[in-house]
């Protein structure tokens, strides 16, 4: 036989006359990314900072994730979950989102927000918390927000570790004058219930 040649291998140079059909086609200024069973993309605007959660098999839109105005210092992320493409994970600033796509077999496909964590305001909250020795619980008046602290509040790194079913996620917060600290952060994937934190006591 020879290669090319039909029951022997598929062809090396392939010469096409006419287009094929057009599958499916989106104006995206992002990646576009496959993810979900049905299948689903992603697709976004960067300016507009609003990504589309689009089905593949009807093309109708089944949800769409937004930035927060004063998150806007960082660049989004959004991408489908390490160890289950049926959920989506987005970082804006410092904040952390997980989306799941949900659909039955009469209804169409939808987007539900499992758990959204703010480590900036989970920080801010455990700064102003002090439990005395005989376990009261005294707050700081919570002080005005500040540019920097947006500016210098961001996600730097999230990974996941299947084995334990836990995200981890390294987070840079602000830290006295102009200056920042690094905390790692324990989470529990299923419910995105911080377990554990362990900070840098540097700072940078």
């Amino acid at each position: 036989g020879i290669v090319g040649q039909e029951d022997f291998g598929i062809p090396i140079t392939v010469r096409m006359k006419e287009c094929p059909p057009v599958i499916f086609a989106v104006r995206s200024e992002t990646d576009v990314t496959f993810g979900g069973t049905p299948t689903v993309f992603i697709c976004g605007q960067r300016l507009a900072k609003a990504f589309n959660i689009m089905s593949l098999l009807t093309g109708e839109e089944i949800g769409q994730v937004c930035a927060d105005a004063e998150k806007s210092f960082h660049k989004d992320v959004i991408e489908f979950h390490f160890d289950d493409y049926q959920k989506i994970l987005y970082i804006t600033g410092a904040t952390l989102r997980c989306y799941s796509i949900s659909h039955g077999y009469d209804s169409p496909q939808s987007l539900v927000t499992l758990y959204n964590i703010d480590f900036k305001q989970l920080y801010v909250q455990q700064k102003q918390t002090i439990v005395t020795q005989y376990g009261r619980v005294v707050k700081h008046r919570k002080p005005p927000p500040d540019v920097f602290d947006d500016f210098s509040s961001a996600i730097q790194d999230v990974d996941y570790e299947n084995e334990v079913d836990l995200l981890h996620a390294v987070v840079t917060l602000p830290e006295g004058q102009d200056g920042t600290k690094a905390i790692l952060y324990f989470i529990d994937e299923p419910t995105g219930r911080v377990i554990k934190e362990d900070e840098d006591n540097s700072v940078y």
